[in-house]
């Protein structure tokens, strides 16, 4: 069937509308993923907040400059272009969607991207979606802050262990190693022999 005038103008204001509200748009080629397997990655990617709109490289184009887009290069837009739209401030989730699907599909493969106004390049976008995403980011750090935790109350457990032993059994040992007391003698008794041993001898008169 021929796309009318009407039809393309839909097509446009809605993929106007879609470069606009989006946060993040990664631009995908594909070269012969079935029917089948576009349904699975658009289902992985509705679980990010995000979908794909297939659409020609001239509506695109157009779409993207009226969103203020205005230089996107040739290499970013090949043919039926298909565009992953990120709605949600975790822009890294809809191209590493796309990335992670394309590792595992020859067919698919990441031409460029759109984020914050910035164009960026297959191999700009490629980085963009090797970068860890959001639940990933928060499982590491959770996981840093839980380790130390868990080891210290390890530490504290063996404490406590080791206070639960009988008092009983360690008396005999503190008697056993006690160390003998000096005899202690009175202050009084030194001074009175110090001063009789120093007193000179009485002087015999003739």
């Amino acid at each position: 069937m021929a796309v009318t005038k009407q039809m393309k103008e839909e097509q446009l204001a809605e993929l106007v509308d879609k470069f606009k509200k989006a946060k993040a748009i990664v631009f995908a080629q594909n070269k012969g993923l079935t029917v089948l397997e576009i349904q699975e990655l658009r289902g992985k990617l509705r679980e990010k907040n995000s979908d794909m709109k297939v659409a020609k490289k001239t509506l695109m184009v157009l779409a993207a400059k009226e969103a203020g887009y205005t230089e996107i290069p040739n290499e970013v837009m090949t043919g039926a272009v298909g565009a992953v739209f990120t709605y949600n401030d975790d822009i890294i989730a809809g191209p590493k969607t796309v990335y992670e699907y394309a590792k595992k599909h020859d067919a698919l493969s990441l031409l460029g991207a759109l984020v914050e106004g910035k164009v960026l390049t297959k191999e700009e976008a490629k980085v963009l979606a090797m970068t860890p995403s959001k639940e990933e980011l928060i499982g590491k750090l959770l996981f840093l802050f839980t380790y130390p935790m868990s080891g210290f109350v390890r530490a504290l457990d063996a404490i406590a262990k080791k206070q639960e032993i009988p008092q009983e059994a360690v008396a005999p040992v503190a008697v056993e190693t006690q160390a003998p007391t000096a005899v202690e003698t009175p202050v009084q008794e030194v001074a009175v022999s110090e001063a009789t041993e120093e007193a000179p001898a009485p002087e015999t008169t003739a």
